[in-house]
């Protein structure tokens, strides 16, 4: 494992950019979430780069949908582990002080969209709420981790500017009849006649404007 690197700032250390790569990677495998292009999962055979596309959304949202459903189920049923509660800890300035003793300030660069990490840094930062002794440096920052690649539960309306995080499952009746339907198969592309097309109308829309809602990674 590459070490960290110092950045121009000297009052910040963030991890580079190939090794943030690697640490999210493991943290999917080792909470038995599918990988984009991992085997085994049931939607290996798609390019997830090419679904993650506005292109792709607006010519087949039903599958896209269908697609993230999934990922989203599996990310709600995944543990959180060791990985998980070891960086989550880093943003604590204390714990920082172990690691790194001249660093000031820590970030997570997570190129995963299952907010695994920001769940362990909600629990850790709900745990340290009840402890009135502790001092704010013994707190973790809730600002630490950034999610370049967007936010698996983020509803983001097409139409207006409307956001927010759902952690509903389903989120939607269809989406939910559809991966029950799945659940017998290995993979996508063995569903030859068996895909369900799912209405515009029954897929997740928006509560202002009831256009139709994209997940927060497209």
């Amino acid at each position: 494992m590459a070490p960290p690197f110092r950045s121009s700032n000297s009052n910040s250390v963030r991890l580079n950019t190939s090794l943030s790569s690697r640490v999210q990677v493991s943290l999917l495998l080792q909470a038995s979430i599918p990988t984009f292009r991992g085997s085994g999962g049931m939607w290996w055979s798609l390019d997830a780069t090419s679904l993650a596309t506005p292109t792709a959304f607006q010519s087949n949202p039903s599958l896209v949908w269908q697609f993230y459903h999934h990922r989203r189920v599996k990310a709600l049923e995944a543990s959180l582990n060791l990985a998980h509660r070891l960086l989550a800890k880093l943003p604590i300035s204390t714990f920082l002080e172990t690691i790194a003793p001249t660093a000031k300030s820590y970030h997570l660069i997570t190129q995963n969209v299952d907010r695994l990490s920001v769940r362990t840094l909600d629990e850790l930062t709900d745990s340290a709420s009840t402890n009135s002794t502790l001092k704010p440096n013994e707190k973790p920052r809730m600002d630490s981790i950034i999610q370049m690649h967007g936010k698996l539960f983020d509803v983001k309306c097409t139409q207006c500017d409307y956001t927010k995080e759902d952690l509903s499952n389903p989120l939607c009746l269809a989406l939910g009849a559809a991966e029950s339907h799945f659940e017998t198969f290995h993979d996508v592309a063995g569903l030859e006649g068996k895909n369900i097309d799912i209405a515009i109308s029954e897929l997740p829309t928006c509560p202002q404007c009831r256009a139709l809602a994209r997940p927060g990674v497209v």
